[in-house]
């Protein structure tokens, strides 16, 4: 299955794509046949900032504390602060085994992902007694 991306504006009601020649000239390539059609507004991404501080300042000083890598906390954070709850059913619609996964944070906005982060930082002092500093006032706004 090929898979044709663009991006572009909405504008009035009418959309605008940016590359539209390029666009047009994937679309020739496509076989006949019926084809599914996604328009989805894009979000706002967490910044690189954001990103830094997380994974630099404070998941390295619970991982100092606690000894667990960076990527183990991550892995950890996710499942505590951003559950995304699995659970299988057989054929009676019985659950018969369920799992919490951690949900993605890369779609978070900078709001939510600077929620995220700030849960942490909380549970961090009150429940590891481990300080972490707020994110240095030179770099963007967190929200």
């Amino acid at each position: 299955m090929l898979t044709v991306c663009a991006s572009g504006e909405m504008a009035h009601g009418r959309l605008r794509l940016r590359q539209a020649d390029w666009f047009a000239q994937q679309l020739k390539e496509l076989r006949d046949g019926e084809v599914l059609i996604t328009v989805e507004r894009l979000r706002e991404a967490r910044s690189r900032q954001q990103s830094r501080y997380y994974f630099g300042v404070v998941l390295a000083l619970i991982s100092r504390h606690s000894g667990f890598s960076v990527d183990e906390l991550h892995a950890w954070a996710k499942a505590r602060f951003l559950p995304k709850h699995l659970a299988l059913t057989n054929g009676n619609g019985e659950i018969v085994d369920e799992y919490i996964l951690g949900g993605s944070t890369k779609v978070l906005t900078p709001s939510e992902f600077s929620d995220y982060v700030e849960a942490i930082r909380q549970f961090a002092a009150e429940q590891l007694q481990v300080a972490i500093p707020d994110p240095d006032p030179a770099y963007a706004s967190l929200k």
